[in-house]
């Protein structure tokens, strides 16, 4: 079957088609391997009569029929998730005993542990000892959280549940016991609560070896709970903007949804009750947003740690916590977009300006409801988008940027939000990459050479201060390296007197960078008081995206590199 990385490159390109650049980039491997990798895929999709992988401007996977193919999928995930509870739930487990409760093959059980150790949570250490087996050392509860989300997923992983359980007893225990355990339950739903009582009598027959009384039950699960107890207490608003205020001291964002922090304290108090554990099933999708949010990710790991440090054996997940501030960050350029609304019907054309102006960032709409008004409009060429609303979509020309029948929906407001963003850079682009800003080097130099001879030569002229300089090193020596379609984004937060900053490196000889060739290195420097980081780097990937770049692609210019960029 497929190895790990090929799994999550057909799970990429089930979403969405991609260019051999960015799966190497999202996957963390080399050109020349996706396309090995894309060969062993397309020739056991067409053995097995299931579709084709075809590529044009990029990979794109035609499976008429996906059943049978996530079927495959289902199933290597079902067998890693099988392997994860065994060694959860017994003291030691050996490789013959794994064959005996999984009926896979040793050699795929040890490829399994192989990945679990390197893709499961660091709170679970897979080891092993001499004589006895595997074995994952963690802390009690930790193990019990991660056996409950198992369970919750996988309920036929109990193969003899306990038949006798009172549910309602135990939970009217839990109450009486003591009362405070109602801020765990007020956290979590009624099934997982049974499920949390279901790990409590596995575990103590599996594990510990002994049958579960109800007695036996509340007294485990009782110290279970007393450990979400005081995690919960330490938290509440004033700690979480205090924490995301402490982080956001090296980023300056600002976030304009006022709901961010008790998003965020619901979020934590959730995941203390019941923890979700993705074991990296979601990555193929997160990497694809940390191209377009790169320091948005950041500060949801910088956050990640502060919170795990505040708390105590709590998994938190510093990626689901950017997708909160991704959706609450605040553009603060005041550069608006202006978009010309012609409406056939004022009431939908008022509703819609309402709309558009409220969800649509940094746009300035105009609204008009006669031919006339808006031939008026057009004719002083002031507005950069021209939208229609109104019955005639179909029969209307094609100078409308965006049209539209009744109320616009959401779809069309991302699309709007991305063509109003676009229009801006197109249009200003040269303002935040003058051609002072390029530089082409002679003589052969590998990429890491050319990109501090390029910075050396843009401090030397006074394009760019030490301070920024040594941001940029800084943030390229942690490993965040960013390339899209043959073009290395060296990236970093700093002081600007304007909200971003391009810098274009050409060279001689072209390098590498892990067996991708580098055309070009384009240096983006980010304001930290500005909020225009998402901005840019999305319109950057797609502007990149779409460009056909390969061996005989010219790039020994400025006007090469802005043709590129827009």
């Amino acid at each position: 079957m497929f190895n790990d990385r090929q799994i999550k490159l057909i799970k990429l390109l089930q979403n969405r088609d991609l260019s051999g650049d960015e799966l190497a980039n999202v996957l963390e491997t080399s050109r020349r391997t996706v396309i090995r990798d894309i060969s062993v895929i397309n020739s056991w999709l067409l053995n097995n009569n299931l579709g084709t992988i075809t590529h044009f401007k990029g990979y794109h996977l035609h499976v008429p029929s996906p059943e049978k193919l996530n079927q495959q999928l289902d199933n290597v995930h079902f067998e890693r998730q099988q392997i994860l509870f065994v060694l959860l739930t017994k003291p030691f487990v050996t490789l013959d005993d794994m064959v005996e409760q999984t009926f896979l093959p040793k050699k795929e059980i040890q490829r399994i542990i192989g990945y679990l150790r390197e893709e499961a949570p660091e709170e679970l250490k897979i080891k092993s000892k001499t004589g006895k087996g595997y074995y994952i050392q963690a802390e009690l509860e930790v193990k019990l959280d991660f056996i409950a989300d198992l369970i919750l997923n996988i309920p036929e992983l109990i193969q003899e549940k306990a038949s006798q359980l009172d549910y309602k007893k135990i939970y009217d225990y839990l109450l009486t016991q003591n009362p405070i355990n109602s801020f765990v339950l007020n956290n979590e739903n009624w099934h997982q609560f049974t499920v949390q009582v279901d790990t409590t009598s596995y575990y103590l027959q599996s594990y510990q070896q002994i049958d579960s009384s109800d007695a036996e039950i509340l007294s485990v699960i009782s110290s279970w709970f007393n450990d979400k107890i005081k995690n919960l207490a330490k938290l509440n608003i004033a700690t979480i903007q205090e924490l995301v205020a402490n982080v956001n001291q090296n980023y300056h964002f600002e976030f304009r949804d006022d709901s961010l922090y008790q998003k965020i304290l619901n979020h934590l108090n959730r995941s203390i009750a019941f923890p979700i554990y993705q074991l990296n099933e979601l990555n193929e999708q997160m990497d694809l947003l940390k191209i377009r949010n790169p320091f948005l990710f950041d500060f949801g790991r910088e956050l990640e740690i502060k919170f795990s440090d505040y708390l105590s054996s709590v998994y938190i997940d510093g990626d689901l916590l950017a997708l909160y501030l991704i959706y609450a960050v605040q553009n603060k350029d005041d550069s608006f977009v202006k978009i010309l609304l012609y409406a056939e019907r004022p009431s939908f054309g008022n509703i819609n300006k309402l709309i558009i102006s409220e969800k649509a960032v940094n746009v300035d709409v105009t609204l008009v409801t006669t031919k006339r008004e808006e031939k008026n409009f057009r004719r002083d060429g002031q507005f950069s988008l021209y939208l229609y609303n109104g019955d005639s979509v179909g029969k209307t020309r094609d100078y409308y940027d965006l049209k539209f029948t009744g109320i616009i929906d959401q779809k069309l407001i991302s699309q709007l939000g991305e063509m109003s963003v676009d229009n801006y850079f197109k249009q200003n682009l040269g303002n935040f990459f003058p051609k002072i800003n390029l530089v082409y080097l002679k003589g052969n130099h590998d990429v890491s050479k050319t990109l501090k001879k390029g910075l050396d030569y843009f401090v030397e002229n006074a394009n760019m201060t030490e301070t920024q300089k040594y941001d940029l090193i800084k943030r390229e020596g942690e490993g965040n390296q960013l390339i899209l379609n043959h073009i290395s984004i060296p990236h970093a937060a700093t002081n600007l007197p304007v909200p971003f900053e391009l810098f274009g490196i050409l060279s001689e000889k072209k390098g590498k960078i892990e067996n991708t060739a580098i055309k070009a290195i384009l240096v983006v420097l980010v304001d930290k008081s500005l909020g225009s980081q998402t901005n840019i780097f999305g319109y950057l990937y797609r502007r990149l995206k779409e460009k056909s770049i390969d061996g005989d692609t010219k790039m020994v210019n400025y006007d090469d590199l802005m043709k590129l960029l827009t």
